[in-house]
């Protein structure tokens, strides 16, 4: 198995994580069962040779799309009681700080005061920004928290990660093919941040059945030019919780393990994530579930009994099989998918 590093597939025998341990604070959900923002997060990084300390901004029983869920909401104060502790112990010397869902204004607001506080030690922490706002039409946070990431969030991010739908919400730009998607980056990259990644986006009129990805950022050698990879993938039958999360972090570990090469980082990344999906899938069919059944993502119908069964059996045996797929985030197995860059 190997990994793109640069123009060169490295085998694992050559690869060593052992010789540095950059520190990462992640800043996201937490859910006791299933595999979602930091349970999604952290163990990818750890895996990559990351010391990954985590902050769940909820904690939950279990997602939000199964029947039933309990668990509690961090509030802005808690998050900057913890960081208070972690300074007084001159423990908040973080190399990267990586954010998921953030449900209010004020814990986002208060996200702003942990970024100041790290940079306060160390002025050269990369910021990583999943701008979690929404999927497929349906908006998961208050809609002021759109105005807070775009004026004062983004402008601070080193690397932005938002899927289509939110790229949508951010810019105003309608996303419906290539150059409305590049356009969008382009106007969420006018914002600060020096990586752009849009980590999905479908174009049914113009490639039925296809998922792009994308990364943008000022070219090394023309910076009057951007840099544009992307990666196309089959879109997998059914929905998968958790997928942009384990993104963020596997580009956030790929970007600093290849000096920022946003081709390899891509391409790794979205590898290692297909590969996933795809023990996800085997173990569905395996426990004969089929992608689909159950009641649509955002449905709000009352279910009967037997439905909020055949619910609960799905969303338990789509959750992502990150453990299963550790070999795929050692080794991402970029021989299945195709790299192209877009010059801009």
């Amino acid at each position: 198995m190997s990994a793109l590093v640069g123009n060169q597939r490295v085998d694992a025998e050559e690869e060593s994580y052992e010789t540095d341990y950059p520190r990462v604070l992640s800043v996201q959900s937490h859910v006791v069962s299933g595999y979602v923002g930091n349970r999604a997060a952290v163990f990818p990084l750890q895996i990559l040779g990351f010391d990954a300390d985590c902050i769940n901004s909820v904690q939950y029983s279990n997602h939000t799309q199964y029947p039933a869920v309990k668990g509690q909401v961090m509030q802005g104060h808690e998050l900057l009681d913890l960081v208070e502790g972690l300074k007084g112990n001159n423990l908040v010397d973080y190399d990267y700080l990586v954010t998921g869902y953030i449900g209010s204004e004020s814990f986002l607001s208060s996200v702003l005061d942990v970024i100041s506080t790290i940079q306060s030690v160390n002025s050269a922490v990369k910021y990583v920004c999943d701008p979690v706002l929404g999927d497929e039409g349906v908006c998961y946070v208050p809609a002021a928290l759109i105005e807070i990431y775009k004026s004062r969030v983004i402008p601070l991010a080193y690397m932005i990660t938002p899927n289509q739908f939110e790229a949508e919400l951010l810019t105003g730009i309608k996303i419906i093919d290539e150059q409305s998607a590049i356009a969008a980056m382009i106007k969420l990259f006018d914002l600060g941040p020096t990586v752009v990644v849009l980590s999905s986006a479908e174009f049914p009129d113009v490639s039925p059945g296809k998922l792009f990805c994308y990364t943008l950022m000022r070219d090394k050698s023309e910076p009057d030019k951007y840099h544009i990879s992307r990666v196309i993938v089959n879109k997998m039958d059914g929905k998968y919780t958790g997928t942009g999360d384990c993104t963020t972090v596997l580009m956030l570990a790929w970007m600093h393990r290849t000096n920022e090469d946003t081709s390899s980082s891509l391409l790794n990344s979205i590898s290692t994530v297909q590969g996933i999906l795809s023990k996800t899938r085997e173990r569905m069919l395996r426990s004969g579930v089929v992608a689909g059944q159950g009641s649509p993502r955002s449905s709000t119908v009352p279910m009967d009994e037997e439905a909020r069964l055949k619910k609960m059996r799905l969303m338990r045996y789509s959750e992502l099989c990150i453990i299963p797929g550790k070999r795929y985030i050692e080794y991402p197995p970029i021989e299945k998918l195709s790299l192209s860059v877009v010059e801009w």
